[in-house]
């Protein structure tokens, strides 16, 4: 027989099955949505995360963005999840309408007033990122994996204090990544005799 936060959670991820519904990561495989809110789930609780309000808004983080900031979907998750969902997903969500590098500095500069629980999802979900990308990697060119990958670290810089063991882990995908999509230096040339 399940527990109370173990039903509260369960909900979130019908809810949050239902929102991504039809959605797919970009990658090399066209892999669904959930798996990302599922893959934040696993990782924060193998981190000793159990708090349901963290673990709901893990599921639900990227709602409101993968649907294009629709009221409806921050309605439906005050709804089914309440308010404290809603504030750790609000908490989370980028800004609609500006580039990408205008939403990277901005999410890195929020970070540094994330709450504890808004830290933890935010540094999963920069380790499963970083993750994906080694396991199944985007059709990005290198740089691009690069950049996204040094942004990515940025923000664990910043958020990553509230959980240090997930910020190593961070440290070594972001490793693996560089070692993978940085161009390899040229051996000094030997001059011929």
């Amino acid at each position: 027989m399940g527990t109370i936060e173990d039903d509260f959670v369960l909900k979130a991820e019908a809810l949050a099955r239902e929102i991504y519904a039809g959605k797919y990561r970009s990658g090399e495989s066209r892999r669904a949505y959930i798996e990302h809110p599922l893959a934040l789930v696993a990782i924060l609780r193998r981190h000793g995360v159990s708090d349901p309000v963290t673990l709901a808004g893990a599921l639900l983080h990227d709602a409101v963005e993968e649907n294009e900031h629709d009221p409806q979907v921050a309605i439906a998750i005050e709804r089914e999840s309440g308010t404290e969902v809603l504030a750790l997903v609000l908490e989370l969500t980028d800004l609609n309408g500006v580039s990408r590098e205008e939403r990277r500095a901005e999410q890195i500069a929020r970070a540094k007033g994330y709450s504890v629980r808004a830290g933890l999802v935010r540094t999963a979900d920069k380790l499963a990122n970083l993750s994906e990308i080694l396991d199944s990697p985007p059709k990005w060119a290198p740089k691009h994996v690069i950049a996204y990958a040094r942004f990515a670290m940025q923000v664990v810089e910043v958020c990553g204090h509230v959980c240090p063991a997930m910020a190593l882990e961070c440290q070594q995908a972001y490793e693996q990544v560089l070692a993978r999509y940085a161009a390899p230096q040229s051996a000094p040339q030997t001059p011929s005799s």
